[in-house]
């Protein structure tokens, strides 16, 4: 053997065994698997630097992967990653699942949870729901997740108070409420939740419904640019003629659509979104952005984190989480808030 290959095999050597040693040392070790790279979503990236920073705070060695390769995120790499990372220590293991479309998503979030299982390994979803069937099939994975059906019953709410309260929103005066919709990712339960409940709210709102006719609906992958394109594709095919509210599933759809009217010297229509990241709250306190609904991606990353913390060191999900309420033993969901001019200056204070 020669000297270059034996010095790689020492240092080969040392890395393994300082990996095996820090795993055997009883320490928290916590895993992180996203979906995504940074840089795609805002919210998950604020959940990442989120957990980052709690895991720095608590002395917690925290590992890292995501499973975006290309264009796509990959649900089997997903797996892959989940494993390398309790092969390297992993005493708990947060994730923010790679979600697809129907029986795929099921299949592949069915063999990461049975994968943790079989390893007793505690599994926190973050951002991104489980089925209640998984959160059934095994007693040490929880979900830390806003109800997106919430959301959209949220959104539908304000919008339609919004429009009530501005009867010059209504341009054409038939007392109909025509929309253009920007979607988050095709298929996903959390997209057709937000969209269909957004509009059933409007539509049957107790004793003030308002009819909604959908001019034009286009799915933007809860992507700022992608949001702007369609956006300037609608101007420029003139959709928004016969339109007077824009409803976006996101607000970085929202802001991308804001992009697209002040790219064009166009004056934006009303325009809602959801989640009220720290760009939605300016755009709000702007008057670009007409309200959004809060569903605090750093409340639920906190929360996820001290349970992963919690499980990591032998402890009950919830010590020291007395403010936080668990559904079925195994589900929390925070609370949601609408937020329009009226009351944006206390967000932004946080």
């Amino acid at each position: 053997m020669t000297r270059v290959c034996k010095f790689i095999s020492l240092i080969s050597a040392a890395i393994l065994f300082g990996s095996q040693a820090y795993a055997q040392s009883g320490e928290a070790i916590v895993g992180l698997a996203s979906c995504c790279k940074e840089g795609t979503v805002s919210t998950i990236d604020t959940a990442i630097n989120t957990i980052r920073s709690e895991a720095a705070s608590a002395g917690v060695k925290l590992l890292y992967e995501n499973a975006e390769e290309a264009e796509n995120s990959d649900m089997g790499l997903q797996l892959q990653q989940v494993k390398h990372m309790v092969d390297q220590g992993a005493k708990a293991i947060i994730v923010i699942v790679v979600q697809g479309a129907g029986k795929d998503t099921d299949s592949a979030q069915r063999a990461l949870v049975d994968y943790c299982k079989s390893k007793n390994i505690p599994l926190i979803a973050v951002r991104r729901p489980v089925s209640n069937k998984l959160l059934k099939r095994y007693n040490r994975l929880y979900s830390v997740v806003h109800s997106a059906k919430e959301a959209g019953v949220f959104q539908g709410r304000m919008t339609h108070d919004l429009w009530k309260n501005h009867p010059e929103w209504d341009k054409n005066k038939d007392k109909v409420m025509q929309v253009a919709i920007l979607k988050g990712k095709e298929g996903q339960p959390k997209t057709e939740q937000r969209t269909s409940w957004a509009i059933k709210t409007i539509e049957k709102y107790p004793g003030a419904s308002v009819d909604v006719e959908q001019v034009a609906i286009a799915t933007a992958d809860w992507n700022r640019e992608k949001a702007k394109e369609i956006t300037k594709q609608w101007i420029a095919d003139g959709i928004f003629d016969k339109t007077e509210v824009l409803i976006a599933n996101a607000d970085d759809m929202a802001l991308g659509a804001i992009d697209a009217f002040k790219e064009a010297g166009k004056e934006p229509l009303p325009i809602v979104g959801i989640n009220a990241i720290k760009e939605g709250l300016a755009a709000i306190e702007s008057g670009e952005l007409q309200g959004s609904v809060m569903q605090s991606s750093k409340d639920q990353a906190e929360t996820a984190f001290k349970i992963a913390y919690n499980l990591a060191r032998g402890k009950k999900a919830g010590d020291g989480l007395e403010d936080v309420q668990f559904v079925g033993g195994n589900s929390v969901s925070p609370p949601s808030q609408i937020v329009t001019k009226e009351n944006v200056s206390k967000y932004l204070k946080k």
